[in-house]
């Protein structure tokens, strides 16, 4: 979702004005069968009006050919949801691993419950 937000950014910084015309948009092609956060982040650049959404058909490489030699938008991003793609924005995209740790509030519950267990069991 954040490389998504990031590339709304940019198509917005190279653009002339604040929105950006249709040869400076950013063409995203993006697998069918892409993770749910993904397609979030992808809607909401299109929302943004600075990128342009296609679709191809799961890991069909055939169709995906055709989508970008139709397409005649300039700048092509290619969108997948690979194993070894995942791995590393698990591992080191800072959205990810920011919002998937336990909230203070939380892991300090967590450490109470345990102490009191203790305690408990000591008694």
């Amino acid at each position: 979702m954040a490389l998504m937000v990031a590339l709304r950014n940019l198509a917005s910084l190279i653009a002339a004005g604040n929105v950006p015309v249709k040869d400076e948009k950013i063409a995203i092609f993006s697998d069918e069968l892409n993770h749910a956060s993904i397609i979030d982040g992808i809607r909401l650049a299109e929302r943004q009006r600075s990128v342009e959404f296609f679709v191809y058909k799961h890991c069909d490489m055939s169709h995906l050919r055709e989508l970008l030699s139709n397409c005649k938008m300039k700048k092509k991003v290619v969108v997948t949801d690979r194993k070894r793609w995942k791995q590393l924005i698990q591992s080191r995209g800072r959205s990810f691993i920011f919002s998937t740790t336990t909230p203070v509030p939380i892991a300090t519950a967590g450490h109470d419950v345990i102490v009191a267990f203790a305690f408990l069991l000591t008694k």
